[in-house]
């Protein structure tokens, strides 16, 4: 299942947030990676934290998503930041 299916799923009231998770959780791997390799080991930010950042990122997007802005994971991606 696509991950705009699985979000309009989810809007419509079923519980798939895990495998939505399942399916954008090395995109928030790589995105925090970035960060950390940005960062060198300034400003205090472990991996850890900016992984855990991407699940409130993922509900607000889903909470936000709409199918006309393109495809779920451009619109995560504004959200991760």
């Amino acid at each position: 299942m696509s991950n705009e299916e699985l979000v309009a799923a989810i809007q419509s009231g079923e519980d798939r947030m895990g495998e939505l998770w399942a399916q954008v959780e090395k995109l928030v791997m790589w995105k925090a990676h970035r960060i950390m390799a940005v960062l060198n080991g300034r400003g205090g930010v472990e991996f850890d934290d900016l992984y855990q950042s991407g699940y409130p990122a993922l509900v607000a997007a889903v909470d936000s998503y709409k199918p006309e802005h393109g495809l779920f994971s451009t619109w995560f991606m504004l959200h991760l930041k």
